[in-house]
């Protein structure tokens, strides 16, 4: 995974209320997980990272302590030509930097990742911990009254709140066209909820419900 960290997003944060149950979330439970994921930041080197009070603190007290996978100096980061690059090479990312609302919905859906800023982080982290604790079941019987039960494709309709460029799908039951689970019953409905909702072309199900 890679994660795009502007170093004016680092100056802001430590702005941001660090009481906040959300910022908090953000630092303990994603930050200080550096191993799992590769730093780009356009700091230019180490020598700049400590000449500047925030990112020495943000680096390595929260950063570099988990021995992140990589950390990549890229000075040029924010240059249109140079974050085209990036996130047209695929791959999981995620990107925090500093740009006004209106540029961050433009790259969100040109490229399908989520873009960060310090204005919106309490808002934006607060999506991706909302979820984390709700485990669904199928072997319950239907309770549409119970948030926790899998009632229908439509309690995935939350995914498609967020960016995506890709869906992966290993499900055989999913993907096969038997008179139990036609895929005009199961896949289509499915991947209606999780497109995202900014997707900008036409769905094709009229199509696919007519084949099926």
């Amino acid at each position: 995974m890679e994660v795009y960290i502007d170093k004016n997003f680092i100056k802001n944060y430590w702005a941001v209320d660090a009481d906040d149950a959300i910022i908090s979330s953000f630092c303990d439970d994603f930050l200080k997980h550096a191993n799992r994921y590769t730093l780009i930041t356009n700091y230019a080197s180490e020598e700049e990272i400590d000449e500047d009070a925030e990112g020495q603190l943000f680096i390595y007290d929260i950063v570099q302590e988990q021995n992140p996978a990589d950390i990549v100096y890229l000075q040029n980061l924010l240059d249109e030509d140079c974050l085209s690059s990036c996130l047209n090479n695929g791959g999981c990312k995620l990107l925090f930097i500093e740009c006004d609302e209106q540029r961050a919905m433009d790259l969100e859906h040109k490229y399908g990742y989520r873009v960060i800023t310090s204005a919106t982080l309490r808002t934006k982290w607060s999506e991706y911990i909302k979820y984390n604790d709700v485990e669904k079941t199928i072997v319950l019987p239907v309770d549409e009254a119970d948030d926790e039960i899998f009632n229908s494709w439509s309690d995935l309709k939350f995914i498609g709140a967020f960016p995506t460029n890709s869906i992966v799908i290993a499900d055989k039951y999913i993907l096969s066209d038997k008179s139990q689970g036609r895929l005009k019953d199961n896949l289509l409905p499915m991947l209606e909820q999780l497109i995202p909702i900014d997707y900008q072309a036409i769905f094709p199900s009229l199509y696919w419900q007519k084949v099926y």
